[in-house]
Formats: structure tokens, sequence, C-alpha cells
């Protein structure tokens, strides 16, 4: 009897032992893509908590070409670990994030003003629900190098030729393919002045650590607020990274714009070194000179900064 009970055991055991492997073998063998998917991060941690009642904007993977508040100037295809997008464009990549209030925004043929004295003094380009104090996140991943990097900007609008340029007015915080980062003042569309250094300084500060970007996911977070000291609001541009894939940031640059940044802003009917303290409609992240960028986790932030000392 106890050898007939060891035979229906053994046999119990097989049949499981062989419901496990044909469990297995059907999750992993017959869907093999998931053996070669690359951890994906889907909570992406902040460093600024999101303004109350301010606006924010995640991307989702699953519904990105029909998203109505995000547009792109080139071909994406979602890539098969279900999370990532490729970018199949020949130069001047260019995602934009639009606010809620956007509205027709982007049916208008021009703003009521150009004139950034007036525009300062509202603090906004459209609507007081623009976009000003920003957190702007996205993971990135070069695939081929070329000598270019990877910026976002906010606080202008059309970047063209139109009233001498003065809607393409902006900061530039810049992660570049190499490695390192600087950041560009965009006194109008299109004239850059670097951000104000000592002679010894390098025009781009290499990161310890980092290298090369090619085939790396990199997290890049560029933060644009203002800071009010004495009355008066001063723009303060940060750049974080997360340069392992681990959702671990670490502040790579930072600097404050207090004035004597820029000589010809006067054209656009502010100050010659004007400050770009207001929002935009519209945020943006950008690259050049390459057709082969993947990006996951993009996320715009209108967020609530720290006092300042």
């Amino acid at each position: 009897m106890s050898r007939k009970l060891s035979i229906v055991g053994a046999i119990i055991l097989v049949l499981s032992v062989s419901i496990i492997v044909a469990a297995i073998y059907n999750y992993y063998i017959m869907d093999v893509t998931k053996l070669f998917r690359p951890p994906i991060e889907t909570k992406v941690g902040m460093i600024y908590q999101t303004k109350i009642g301010g606006d924010e904007w995640f991307m989702d993977p699953d519904k990105l070409k029909e998203d109505k508040r995000f547009d792109a100037n080139a071909d994406l295809t979602k890539n098969p670990d279900g999370a990532s997008w490729s970018v199949d464009s020949k130069e001047q990549t260019r995602l934009n994030v639009w606010t809620k209030g956007s509205g027709d925004f982007r049916q208008k043929s021009g703003m009521n003003t150009y004139n950034q004295s007036i525009i300062e003094a509202r603090g906004f380009w459209y609507k007081p629900s623009d976009w000003k104090n920003t957190e702007i996140t996205g993971y990135f991943k070069l695939n081929e190098y070329v000598k270019d990097e990877y910026t976002t900007y906010t606080r202008s609008i059309w970047h063209n030729r139109t009233h001498y340029g003065c809607g393409g007015s902006d900061y530039k915080l810049k992660l570049h393919f190499d490695g390192s980062v600087s950041l560009d003042k965009e006194e109008w569309h299109v004239h850059y002045t670097d951000q104000p250094k000592p002679p010894w300084m390098p025009d781009h500060e290499r990161i310890e650590g980092l290298g090369n970007l090619t085939n790396k996911w990199i997290g890049l977070k560029n933060i644009v607020y203002n800071i009010e000291q004495n009355g008066t609001s001063y723009p303060k541009m940060e750049m974080w990274i997360d340069q392992n894939n681990s959702n671990v940031w670490k502040k790579v640059h930072e600097y404050v714009d207090r004035g004597g940044w820029g000589s010809t802003m006067n054209r656009c009917g502010g100050a010659p070194d004007q400050l770009i303290t207001w929002g935009s409609p519209v945020a943006t992240f950008r690259w050049d000179d390459t057709a082969n960028v993947d990006f996951r986790n993009l996320s715009v932030r209108e967020i609530q900064p720290l006092p300042q000392r």
C-alpha cells in the first residue's frame, strides 16, 4: 500500500513540475522579447514638489501619438520594451509639451505684444497658467555618436525671425553627448550668449565619471525657476542627471542670472541684459544632427521652488 502511495506521490510531483515548467515556458519562451527587455524605471523621483494647483504632464507610452498636449517634428516609433520610443529625425528634433491652458495658441498668427517689458510686468506670454517655474525630465539614449547635445527650453514661444526673433528668448541648459554641460542664453532668435564665467573656466564643464553618452540611458532634469530677493525676480537654472539609470539624481550645474548676461535684448523692448522671468505655453525637448535617439519618462511640471536664503 505504501509503495502505491509513493508512486502516486511521484506522479503528482512530476505533474506539478511539468505545470510549472510549462508556465515558465509560456511566459518567457513564447514571448522572447521579455528576456531582452531592459529594466524600465516608471516612477521618476522629483527634485521639487509640484506647485499646488500647478500644471503637470507625464508621458504615457501607450498613448503618446494621441496626446493632444504633445507634438513632435519627427517620426516616432514605439520600442519593443513597451515604455520607450525612438526618434527618426535627420536634424533638429523638437518634442513639444503644451500647457492645459494653451488652447488655440498654436493656431494664432501672433501675440498681442512682443515687448519684453510688458511681458515681464504681466509674467507670461499667453496666460497666467503658462509654464514658468518648471522641472523638465526625460531619459534618453544616444545610439550613434555625433557632436551635439540634449537640451530643453521654456519661457519662449515661436523660434522664428518674426518680430525680430523676440519670441525665442530663453535659457538653454545643454548636456553634451561627450559628457559635458554648458548653459546659453538665447537673447533673441537666433542670437546666443554663453553663461558668464571666469576666463580660466572652459566653455563646456566636464561631468566627473560620465564620459561619452553613446549607448547609455541617461536621466536629465533641467529646472528653471525664479528666486525672489529684495523685491526682484532672478531666474535660476539647475541641471540634474541620473547617470546610472537608477533614479538617483545629482546636481551637476547651476547658475543665477542676476544681470550682465547679454547686451542686445533691448531690440525686444526690454533691458539689454533682460532677465527672462515670464512663463510660456510650451516646453521643448531638443537635439540636433542625429536620427537615432531613444527616449522615455518625459515629464513637465510647474514646481514650487524652495525659499532662498
